[in-house]
């Protein structure tokens, strides 16, 4: 069985107390049942976040491990409409609203690129000068263009 302890949500990076997080909400609800697919799908619907866009669901159900169907999902207790938390911002936009010398600029990142997003944040405080880090594999000469000021370091 797996269980989602939903008391608190927050999103961070790394073990910290509950109080240093100006995104922590309490929602008071666990999430359980044996398969793990559906337990991450609702999840996902409760924090308005598509479930169809995440890959790692894709795969895992490919791979009969369970389902992202939510018409084959049943729930008992709160609905998933009454528990929508309501949109969830990702890790890009989450980590660009934190950092005060760096941005970071998404152009088709895989889910594991994107983990780099955390690395940055943790090492952006060491930074000098304004530096933006792009995500490839999506990235064109036009597309950067139009979101560079000039003056700051770019890293793909």
């Amino acid at each position: 069985m797996i269980v989602v302890d939903g008391t608190y949500t927050t999103m961070h990076l790394g073990p910290r107390p509950v109080e240093d997080f100006k995104e922590t909400f309490r929602l008071n609800l666990t999430l359980a049942g044996y398969d793990p697919i559906a337990i991450d799908t609702v999840g996902a619907k409760i924090f308005g976040i598509n479930p169809e866009t995440l890959r790692f669901l894709k795969w895992d159900e490919e791979k009969e491990l369970g389902t992202r169907d939510l018409a084959k999902i049943k729930t008992v207790g709160t609905s998933i409409e009454e528990a929508y938390f309501g949109k969830a911002a990702g890790i890009i936009e989450f980590v660009n609203t934190r950092m005060k010398k760096a941005k970071i600029l998404d152009y088709g990142a895989y889910t594991g690129c994107l983990q780099q997003a955390a690395f940055i944040m943790q090492f952006s405080r060491m930074l000098k000068n304004k530096t933006v880090f792009v995500i490839v594999p999506q990235a064109s000469a036009a597309n950067l263009k139009e979101h560079l000021s000039g003056g700051e370091t770019t890293v793909l």
